[in-house]
């Protein structure tokens, strides 16, 4: 096999200039390379496989119009020179007779290999095939040779990021440096190149900066430790990746993500009054008497705004329980131990309230429990008529008149 580059010396030159030294290699196939400014190239770098050589790729450009360039290369035979062959010669695999279909031609006579269209390394990256030489009898001649032509990537494809609206969560109060999310883009151009090398920079953040981004991995982290979800509970972040490592002639793509601000339990619950009064009647049980209303900035209807109220002073007999109404926040205390107005005329109680969750360390050490003063007037009702003793013991004779009484008693004697 003989194998050979040849290439145009100048741009304006036709004639095709020998660059390599021919291989002798034994009778076999030759290809030669043909390289028009600078456009092919075929490495004379042959490796030995299994007792056969193995060509290197021939490398075309993407996105170039190298059919004004054909042929791209030349298959020849050492058969050729017996004038009793009649020599010709097919190629198959690839881009041939194999999708994508009619990329490459080959002349017969010739063995001119020719493109027939542009191409795109991301359609294709490798084409494989083989050309073949064969007599007038349609015997071959010699071994069949592998062709392979690669596609050399040019930065193409911009970066895209996989999700375009993607939502991260942080919570409020976080650290400095904290992670929020990681964005991600990808790159159809060829790994492991400058042209898939990307950089992340935050473009623009609404309404206010509070988020920096690490610009070799996309991860979006807090700036601050001042987020306040009370006061700004969402934010919008529009990140660039540009590849070529964000060089200012590499190519972008954006994304708009959204960040979350998560509550934590950073605000104490307080109540609507300093002091509270309210009256319940003597003699009746599971009954409300009094509601309770805090009020409390954190997330509505989480633990952290779910209101805890505890009676801490004045109940030690258990006449009251203190329960929290879910739908509305209110503490309700309710009188479940009768009482009595000519023993027990009013009730100071003390009430603290906190929340089901714990407070978050910002605020615990802020936290005093304070008893709220509940007054609980008795109201006193109308009794009916009572004996004291409840029993009189009389002792009558057998004539029927009162022998003698017992004990002092609330009736009169006949």
């Amino acid at each position: 096999m003989k194998i050979a580059m040849v290439c145009m010396p100048g741009k304006k030159s036709l004639s095709f200039l020998i660059l390599a030294v021919v291989l002798e290699l034994g009778n076999g196939l030759h290809l030669k390379v043909m390289k028009t400014h600078g456009h092919f190239s075929n490495k004379i770098s042959l490796r030995r496989e299994k007792r056969e050589w193995i060509v290197p790729p021939i490398n075309i450009p993407e996105n170039e119009d190298c059919t004004k360039k054909n042929p791209i290369a030349k298959i020849r035979s050492d058969h050729e020179i017996d004038l009793t062959k009649q020599i010709t010669y097919s190629i198959y695999g690839e881009g041939v007779d194999e999708y994508p279909y009619g990329v490459f031609v080959l002349d017969s006579k010739t063995g001119d290999l020719n493109i027939t269209r542009i191409l795109d390394r991301e359609e294709k990256e490798l084409y494989r095939m083989k050309g073949v030489a064969k007599n007038q009898f349609g015997q071959e001649e010699e071994n069949s040779l592998d062709i392979r032509i690669r596609v050399l990537d040019a930065n193409d494809n911009p970066p895209v990021f996989e999700v375009q609206h993607a939502e991260g969560y942080i919570q409020e109060l976080s650290e400095p440096n904290t992670l929020v999310m990681m964005v991600y883009a990808t790159d159809a151009d060829e790994k492991n190149t400058m042209n898939t090398k990307l950089q992340y920079k935050i473009l623009s953040q609404q309404p206010s900066s509070m988020f920096m981004i690490r610009k070799g991995t996309g991860e979006v982290c807090t700036a601050t430790g001042t987020l306040d979800r009370e006061t700004q509970d969402s934010y919008s972040v529009v990140v660039e990746a540009r590849d070529l490592d964000g060089d200012i002639h590499g190519l972008a793509g954006q994304g708009t993500f959204h960040i979350k601000v998560l509550d934590v339990n950073d605000n104490i619950p307080r109540l609507e009054k300093e002091s509270y009064e309210a009256n319940v009647d003597e003699n009746i049980a599971n009954v409300e008497v009094l509601r309770l209303k805090a009020f409390d900035a954190d997330e509505e209807f989480s633990d952290n705004w779910l209101a805890n109220y505890e009676i801490v002073s004045g109940n030690e007999n258990g006449y009251f329980i203190v329960e929290t109404d879910s739908k509305t926040n209110e503490g309700v205390i309710k009188v479940v131990k009768e009482l009595d107005y000519e023993t027990l005329q009013s009730l100071n109680l003390g009430v603290v309230v906190t929340n089901k969750a714990a407070f978050h360390s910002s605020v615990a050490s802020k936290f005093q429990a304070i008893p709220i003063p509940v007054k609980i007037n008795v109201n006193n009702k109308v009794d009916g008529a009572s004996f004291k003793p409840g029993i009189k013991t009389f002792s009558i004779s057998e004539a029927g008149g009162e022998a003698a009484g017992g004990g002092a008693g609330g009736g009169a004697g006949g």
